[in-house]
C-alpha cells in the first residue's frame, strides 16, 4: 500500500481559491479605509513612520493576520492529506488535529470527473472527483496526467469485478495470480517518464473514458450562445448573492470599517438634490448597479462556452472560462426534473432545467448545484427547453399544472406580511416617521401582488405515471416533474385555522441517496391534497408496491 500526497501546486491553487473567497471583504475594508491607508503609506515613504501611525493601518493589519492564520491551517491540512487504494476501496485521509477518513467502494463508483481551475490549467494539474450514490471524494490538486491514469485504473477495477472474484477463487484453490488492484499507479512507476507519465497511457485514458458513450455518435448537442449567456447573467439573480456577501462582510467587520466616505458621498448627493433620503436612495442605486454588472460578469465567466451533449445513456456538460468543468450524468440516475424560473426570466420567456440525481454529495461547483440538483439547461426558451427535455427523458410526461390555491387562503397566505405591516405602521407612528409610512405601504403592496401571483400560478397535475407540482417563492417559480415510482413519501399537514378553511400543505420527498429532494405546495385545497395522496396510493397498489405506513397517517 502506497499512500500518495497532493501535488505541490495544491498550495498555490488553494491560495488562489482562498484569496477569491476573501476578495469582497478585502475590497470593502480597503476601499472604505483607503484615505487612512494612503495617508499612512505616504508617511512611510517619506520616512515618517511612528507607533502612532499603527491606528491608521490597524484594519489591513488585522485582516492580514486573520487571513494568514486561516491559510496556514489550510497548508497544514494539505500537507497531511493522503489518498490510496486498499482492498478495492479508495481511501482519502485529511485533517489537522483529528483525521477524517473517507472510504469509497470502487464497485459503487458512479462517476469520475476531472475539474481544473485556472491555476491547475496553467500547471497541468487537476482535481479528481469520485462520486457514489452516498458520498463523494475530491482529490485536489494532482498532476493532470496522474489524474487521468488514476481515473482509468479506477474504471478498470470497477469493470473487473468478475475477474477479481475469479482470482479470489484461484487463490483459494491454491493457484496464484498477479494484479495491481491494491496499488495506485505511481508517478514514478513503469509508465512514468521525465514528464511524469507515458504519452501512450494518456491516449489510453481518453480511449477508455466512458468507452461505450465516447464511441457513440452525439444524439443531441446544445450550446449556450454569447447573446443568451449575457442575458442569462443579467437575469441570474447574482446581484442578490453579491449584496448578501457585501452586507455580511459589513456586519462582520462593522467595528473595523470607516463609514466616513459613505456619509460624505450622501452629503454630496444631499446638497445636489436637497434631500437626505434621496442621497441614500441614489447611493443605493449606484451600489445596486455595480452589483448588477459584477453579477453579470461573474455568470458569463462561470458558464462561458456552456455545452451539453447527449451520447447514448449519458448527458455530458462542460463550461467555464477560468475554471473548466466537465462531467457526465447517467440518465439512469435521474430521479426527477426540476424547472426553476425567476420573475425576470418569466417575463422574457426563459427558464432553467435541472435534474434531480441519486447522489446527494455531488457538486460541480459549490454554487452550481444545490444538494441533489444539477443544471442541464441553464438558460433557454421555455417551449424549446420543454421539447429538449421531452426528447432526452421520454418517460416523463411534463403535464401542465392547474391552480389549486383557493381565494379563501388569501389571509393565511398574507398573514405574516399583514402582521409585519401593522408593526411597521405602529413603529412609524410612534417615532413620527412620515417617510416610513410610504416605504412600508409600497413594500406591503409589492408583497401582496407577489402573493396573489403565487396563488394564481401554484398548482399540480396528476398524470398517468407522474406528479407535477408548481410553487412560487418570493421571486422564483419552481416546477417539479416527479414519477410516482421515484417518490419516497408524501406528507400532508395543516393546523387548526387551515382545517377550518379546508386547506392543507403538501410535501413530496424524492429519493436521492441519503438526502432527499422536496417538492412543496402550501395552502392547497384539502380535496386536491387528498386526491394527490390517494392517487399515489392507488398507483403503488396497482404496481404491487409497498407504501410506508407513516405516509398513510
Amino acid at each position: 500500500m502506497s499512500k500518495h500526497t497532493l501535488h505541490p501546486i495544491s498550495y498555490i491553487s488553494t491560495l488562489f481559491t482562498f484569496l477569491k473567497s476573501w476578495i469582497l471583504p478585502i475590497v470593502i475594508l480597503l476601499f472604505l479605509n483607503f484615505s487612512e491607508i494612503l495617508h499612512a503609506f505616504r508617511k512611510i515613504m517619506n520616512g515618517e513612520f511612528s507607533i502612532g501611525m499603527f491606528n491608521e493601518i490597524i484594519v489591513p493589519f488585522i485582516l492580514a493576520i486573520i487571513m494568514t492564520v486561516f491559510y496556514l491551517f489550510t497548508v497544514i491540512e494539505i500537507y497531511r492529506t493522503r489518498f490510496y487504494i486498499e482492498d478495492r476501496v479508495f481511501i482519502h485521509e485529511e485533517g489537522i488535529f483529528s483525521r477524517a477518513t473517507k472510504e469509497i467502494d470502487i464497485d459503487r463508483i458512479q462517476s469520475i470527473n476531472i475539474k481544473q481551475n485556472i491555476v491547475e490549467r496553467i500547471a497541468k494539474a487537476a482535481t479528481l472527483e469520485i462520486t457514489t450514490p452516498g458520498q463523494s471524494i475530491e482529490v485536489s490538486s494532482i498532476k493532470l496526467a496522474f489524474a487521468e491514469a488514476l481515473e482509468t485504473q479506477l474504471m478498470e477495477m470497477k469493470q473487473s469485478t468478475s475477474k477479481v472474484d475469479k482470482e479470489h477463487r484461484n487463490i483459494v484453490s491454491g493457484e496464484t495470480s498477479h494484479h495491481n488492484d491494491g496499488q495506485i499507479i505511481d508517478e514514478t512507476d513503469e509508465i512514468s517518464t521525465e514528464d511524469g507519465l507515458d504519452g501512450r497511457m494518456s491516449d489510453k485514458h481518453y480511449r477508455e473514458l466512458d468507452q461505450s458513450s465516447k464511441t457513440q455518435k452525439v444524439d443531441y448537442s446544445y450550446k449556450l450562445s454569447m447573446k443568451d449567456l449575457l442575458l442569462m447573467g443579467m437575469t441570474s439573480g447574482a446581484i442578490g448573492t453579491f449584496l448578501t456577501v457585501v452586507f455580511s462582510a459589513l456586519a462582520l467587520f462593522d467595528d473595523l470599517i470607516n463609514f466616513g466616505p459613505i456619509f460624505e458621498w450622501i452629503e454630496v448627493i444631499e446638497k445636489s438634490f436637497g434631500s437626505h433620503w434621496i442621497g441614500i436612495v441614489v447611493l443605493g442605486l449606484i451600489f445596486t448597479l455595480i452589483a448588477f454588472v459584477f453579477g453579470t460578469i461573474l455568470n458569463v465567466i462561470k458558464y462561458y462556452d456552456y455545452t451539453m451533449e447527449v451520447r447514448g445513456d449519458y448527458v455530458y456538460i462542460s463550461f467555464g472560462l477560468f475554471n473548466k468543468v466537465t462531467r457526465n450524468i447517467p440518465k439512469s440516475r435521474v430521479q426527477g426534473i426540476y424547472e426553476s424560473q425567476n420573475l425576470f426570466r418569466k417575463f422574457i420567456g426563459y427558464t432553467e432545467f435541472n435534474v434531480v440525481i441519486t447522489s446527494e454529495d455531488i457538486s460541480v461547483d459549490d454554487d452550481e448545484t444545490s444538494g441533489t440538483k444539477v443544471i442541464i439547461l441553464p438558460f433557454i426558451k421555455k417551449d424549446e427547453g420543454l421539447n429538449i427535455m421531452k426528447s432526452l427523458f421520454t418517460h416523463y410526461e411534463f403535464n401542465p399544472v392547474r391552480r389549486c390555491i383557493p381565494m379563501r387562503a388569501f389571509v393565511k397566505y398574507n398573514f405574516l406580511e399583514i402582521v409585519v405591516f401593522i408593526i411597521a405602521l405602529s413603529t412609524c407612528y410612534y417615532f413620527s416617521f412620515t417617510t416610513g409610512y410610504y416605504i412600508a405601504t409600497i413594500l406591503f403592496a409589492i408583497l401582496l401582488v407577489l402573493n396573489i401571483y403565487d396563488m394564481r400560478v401554484s398548482g399540480y397535475a396528476l398524470g398517468e405515471h407522474e406528479l407535477s407540482i408548481t410553487d412560487v417563492g418570493l421571486v422564483t417559480i419552481s416546477t417539479n416533474y416527479i414519477r410516482y415510482d421515484k417518490i419516497m413519501e408524501i406528507d400532508l399537514s395543516d393546523n387548526y385555522f387551515m382545517r377550518r378553511q379546508r386547506l392543507k400543505n403538501i410535501n413530496v420527498k424524492i429519493a436521492a441517496g441519503l438526502l432527499s429532494h422536496d417538492a412543496d405546495l402550501y395552502n392547497a385545497e384539502a380535496d386536491d391534497a387528498l386526491a394527490i395522496r390517494d392517487h399515489f396510493y392507488r398507483y403503488h397498489e396497482e404496481k404491487g408496491g409497498v407504501i410506508r405506513e407513516e405516509i398513510r397517517s
